[in-house]
């Protein structure tokens, strides 16, 4: 393993350091549906908590560093690459999870009792952060087949969201 190699993977060690660090606080809070697309996280249980995305996380880490290892004369350059690449999509969707976190999450798992108000927020954030997921994969080749597939599921959480969005402003009209 040459030396560049090396500083690369310390940085990415650091890097998956400091996310260990953000998602401490939230290392008990358990989700009530999965955060991620099943082609980034693909072990996740309907009921998983940060903590899991980032085990996967230090799994696929460790098994980057073994190939890494292995790799003497080039035969796992297509893995290495494929892993890192799918490492960093995992470390900056947890990251965008963990900056969108509502105060109210850092402190309690579930509200036991949500507003209309509260609940239009959390469904206006949760477009929000679709809208940008599809903004992301527009800036890829729009002739890859797996691509346009995950386009098509995100517009129609994208539709449902917003039907959802509609739903709740009629119940708050009629307040």
């Amino acid at each position: 393993m040459n030396n560049q190699t090396k500083l690369l993977l310390q940085k990415l060690q650091q890097t998956i350091d400091q996310l260990e660090n953000s998602i401490e606080p939230y290392q008990q809070l358990i989700l009530n549906s999965p955060c991620f697309d099943i082609s980034l996280f693909k072990r996740a249980p309907a009921k998983a908590g940060y903590n899991f995305y980032f085990l996967e996380i230090k799994h696929n880490y460790q098994k980057l560093e073994e190939l890494v290892e292995k790799n003497n004369h080039g035969q796992y350059f297509a893995a290495i690459e494929y892993l890192t690449e799918h490492l960093c999509y995992q470390i900056e969707a947890l990251n965008r999870e963990l900056a969108n976190i509502q105060p109210e999450d850092r402190t309690n798992s579930q509200l036991p009792t949500q507003s209309l108000y509260d609940k239009y927020n959390i469904h206006l954030d949760y477009l929000r952060r679709l809208q940008a997921m599809k903004y992301e994969l527009q800036q890829f080749d729009k002739s890859n087949p797996t691509l346009i597939q995950k386009m098509t599921v995100l517009d129609q959480r994208i539709a449902r969201c917003q039907y959802a969005l509609m739903k709740l402003e009629e119940q708050i009209d009629s307040l």
